[in-house]
């Protein structure tokens, strides 16, 4: 998979200029480290809660929701999302090398806000 992650990204960086990043998430809570993104030079900068949502017991998202107060949360402890990037522009390679020593998490109240 990596070097389908790295054909990608050769193709973007060639025909789509205009781009600094490629971002992509990770659900941990899916089983999927994503070992082929990290070999294919992706970084982690950002940490995002997962928090799964039940209005009337069916699934919804933070979007979806009706602003009805009978939602329920997962009851189980969930990974949080990880949100990674991959520099296109040689320029920009720095900015996500620094932001990857400070990653930003999310807290759920912001998540929330989105």
């Amino acid at each position: 998979m990596w070097w389908l992650f790295h054909k990608s990204y050769q193709y973007i960086k060639t025909n789509f200029n205009q781009f600094e990043y490629i971002m992509t998430y990770i659900n941990q809570n899916l089983w999927f480290e994503g070992s082929s993104f990290k070999w294919a030079s992706y970084i982690p900068i950002w940490l995002s809660p997962m928090q799964y949502l039940y209005e009337n017991w069916i699934y919804t998202n933070r979007k979806w929701v009706s602003g009805n107060i009978n939602l329920q949360h997962n009851k189980l402890a969930v990974f949080p999302i990880v949100l990674l990037a991959r520099w296109i522009k040689k320029s920009t390679q720095k900015k996500l090398e620094a932001k990857n020593k400070d990653i930003c998490i999310i807290s759920k109240e912001d998540y929330f806000k989105w």
